[in-house]
């Protein structure tokens, strides 16, 4: 059930989420995992892989509606955007033109988010023409030139050098701090959850629930590499208990 929220908070109830196996077998993947998200908030979502991560991203999205629980948004943007593994562009549209398919019609705002994401340039290019970072670098345009209520990203990272990694987890940092999105992230990345969360939560067991959190009162913009490490010890301790 997604239902409109009164205040500036999404609010996510999973009570039960399952699979059926070929042959009937049921297999409770989700339990009891609620998530409160403030405006403008960034909240990691921590976990081996196969744990649930994306299934939960997918029951948020309404890519999938098989469960019982609710979903209330805020009131505040337009819906989800959301930043698969993959980038997902369309091949035989411009960069440009991938960003009018979700509804994007203002020149100014798709000339806005290109130039946030460095691809100004790049507006009449065809995906094939991009390299990876830039082909995700598309994506994310893509997902914020909606203005969404929440901006789902899912491993948006995954498969790139650690160079072009780095770059572009700069690159959201500078993003989160100018535009404010609120964003639930997901990544099996300690490195990558302590750079960009204010909140970590760590999904774990068989089905998955919320085990622990793990909140940072230090600005994104300014952990250095003594903060982080110290966040990425906390990190781990939680992990491993």
């Amino acid at each position: 059930m997604l239902t409109a929220g009164e205040d500036r908070k999404i609010i996510i109830r999973i009570e039960n989420k399952t699979f059926t196996q070929p042959g009937g077998k049921t297999v409770p993947v989700l339990q009891n995992v609620e998530l409160n998200i403030l405006e403008g908030e960034v909240v990691v979502v921590f976990g081996s892989s196969g744990c649930g991560k994306t299934t939960l991203l997918n029951l948020i999205a309404g890519l999938d509606v098989d469960f019982q629980g609710s979903i209330e948004l805020g009131t505040q943007g337009n819906g989800i955007g959301y930043v698969f593994q993959e980038p997902r562009l369309l091949p035989w549209l411009t960069v440009e033109d991938n960003l009018r398919l979700v509804g994007e019609n203002n020149e100014e705002a798709i000339s806005s988010v290109l130039e946030a994401v460095g691809l100004a340039d790049s507006h009449q290019t065809y995906p094939n023409r991009l390299s990876l970072g830039m082909a995700r670098r598309a994506a994310l345009a893509r997902a914020l030139a909606i203005n969404p209520a929440l901006l789902i990203m899912d491993e948006p990272f995954v498969s790139l050098d650690e160079n072009t990694a780095v770059r572009l987890r700069n690159l959201l940092t500078e993003i989160l701090e100018l535009h404010k999105p609120t964003v639930l992230f997901v990544t099996h990345d300690l490195k990558e959850a302590v750079t960009l969360a204010d909140r970590v939560l760590f999904l774990k067991g068989s089905p998955a629930q919320v085990a622990e959190e793990l909140k940072f009162d230090t600005p994104r913009i300014v952990r250095g590499p003594e903060v982080l490490a110290d966040y990425e010890e906390r990190a781990r301790t939680l992990l491993n208990r």
